[in-house]
């Protein structure tokens, strides 16, 4: 089972989820693709230790937009294994 994280900014242009398609498209034991999306609900912790949010600017993925890059990945999943013959 393969988990990304899309970040807003960061993780999340459909080229680098296109990639994560294409490396998993070479793996033969992958059973599922999870694309979680970034939510903020580790801010307060950080608050509480006194210790600075790194993703503070950051703001939430929209679910539907992870649902749409995970469907990215795929494709390129798919065109990959198609390559490979499997």
């Amino acid at each position: 089972l393969v988990r990304h994280v899309v970040v807003p900014g960061i993780t999340d242009s459909e080229e680098e989820c296109a990639a994560v398609g294409r490396i998993i498209g070479d793996w033969d034991n992958v059973v599922g693709l999870d694309f979680l999306p970034y939510h903020t609900l580790g801010r307060a912790k950080y608050e509480k230790l006194g210790i600075a949010y790194p993703l503070e600017d950051v703001p939430a993925m929209e679910p539907a937009r992870a649902k749409g890059l995970r469907a990215v990945a795929l494709q390129a999943r798919a065109r990959r294994r198609a390559e490979r013959g499997k």
